[in-house]
């Protein structure tokens, strides 16, 4: 059954491909704003949308760092980028959004190592498995990889960002966020609960990336420091593909080329929301591609958002000194 939806996906996200790329064409990012003596992290980059916003951020001249639990294969995606670009300010990092240790040994070293930081993209992200997986941490895996590690990263990163004004914090999320119609802040482990299913459980996490970036962009106010989320049309990458048996490589690879080479484009989604002017200003937003959007209702509750943001802080253990 799973084989099945992931199929149907990778179908329509190749019609959607087609269309927006022979079609609409997707928004490119007109900014000709240059990054040279910026900082940019950008997680979740040794493939998909994070890769090519890594790239798209090195063309602007940024020194970026790639966060990429894939080493090997990030490595090599640096040696493209920086031969492409003809930029050496480019490198990479090992970083594992689902563990929280490595989230902090990630971040301890930057801290040790960067005076500024200018731009975080948590593009980092995983779609949920058929059935409940623990993270050795015991987090459910889901929630651990797309929500809390890029929260606990967000959270040890925002001195920097505050002292690297105007700064700009960019997460991905996904319009599979309305998935979800129900969230307990109480049980966002997930640990104990019945497993929802693979649909509920990736909606769940996605749905708090979306109240992870209302609630921080309102403590931020007045710091000079904006948070956004993102939609990024073309729905495939490594998401779909980690959900595949070998048994079905064949069968959807050419689809995966297609979507992986509309991805580029996607990219500049995710630029524009890093360097653009015209949304200097606007922080607490959530974007499909370049255009501002009404999420769930979910995702626009701001109680809800504090107490997601609450039990956050609790289940990655913020010391005091951490919490904003």
């Amino acid at each position: 059954m799973l084989e099945l939806l992931v199929i149907v996906s990778l179908i329509i996200g190749a019609i959607i491909a087609i269309r927006d790329h022979y079609i609409n064409q997707p928004v490119r990012c007109p900014s000709r704003v240059l990054l040279k003596g910026k900082t940019a992290i950008v997680t979740g980059a040794s493939s998909g949308v994070g890769l090519e916003t890594a790239r798209a951020l090195a063309e602007r001249g940024a020194r970026v760092i790639m966060g990429a639990e894939d080493v090997k294969r990030a490595t090599k995606e640096c040696v493209h980028i920086i031969n492409s670009t003809s930029n050496k300010d480019v490198f990479v990092r090992e970083l594992n959004t689902g563990l929280m240790s490595s989230v902090r040994d990630f971040t301890s070293e930057i801290l040790k190592t960067e005076s500024a930081l200018h731009i975080l993209v948590n593009a980092s992200s995983v779609s949920a498995p058929r059935v409940k997986r623990l993270t050795p941490e015991c987090f459910e895996y889901t929630m651990a990889t797309n929500h809390l590690g890029p929260f606990l990263l967000t959270n040890k990163l925002l001195g920097l960002l505050k002292s690297s004004t105007p700064s700009r914090v960019v997460v991905l999320t996904s319009e599979g966020h309305r998935f979800c119609r129900d969230i307990e802040p109480e049980a966002l482990n997930n640990k104990l609960r019945t497993y929802m299913g693979s649909f509920e459980v990736y909606g769940q996490s996605k749905l708090c990336n979306n109240l992870f970036t209302l609630e921080l962009a309102k403590r931020l106010q007045g710091t000079g420091v904006t948070a956004n989320c993102i939609h990024p049309k073309t729905a495939g990458d490594e998401i779909f593909s980690k959900s595949l048996k070998n048994n079905l490589h064949s069968f959807t690879t050419n689809l995966m080329d297609l979507i992986q080479k509309v991805e580029k484009l996607d990219a500049r989604s995710l630029d524009y929301l890093c360097v653009s002017d015209e949304i200097a200003d606007l922080s607490g937003k959530y974007f499909v591609n370049s255009e501002v959007c009404q999420g769930s209702r979910l995702s626009r509750d701001k109680n809800l958002a504090r107490k997601i943001w609450e039990a956050s802080e609790n289940l990655v253990g913020l010391l005091p000194d951490e919490r904003h």
